[in-house]
């Protein structure tokens, strides 16, 4: 019987022991899905903001040549 006790200490220790480390594996998993987010969220929100200043660079320029086709127009027919 002292041999099946020795056992069920170990195993009990051994459980504490999985029982920590599956606790500090799911905070690191934690600050990992957090720190993913982040970056995650930084480059989505960089190529964002590349996106809409490339977009409005073409409509200042759509909107410069109608100015200058319209404005043309006008004194072409004056």
């Amino acid at each position: 019987m002292n041999a099946i006790t020795a056992h069920s200490s170990q195993l009990t220790a051994h459980s504490s022991q999985l029982t920590a480390h599956s606790s500090q594996l799911t905070a690191h998993s934690s600050q990992l899905t957090a720190h993913a987010d982040y970056v995650i969220g930084r480059v989505f929100c960089q190529a964002l903001k590349q996106t809409f200043s490339h977009f409005c660079e073409e409509v200042f320029s759509v909107v410069s040549q109608l100015n200058e086709l319209i404005v043309g127009g006008v004194k072409w027919r004056l």
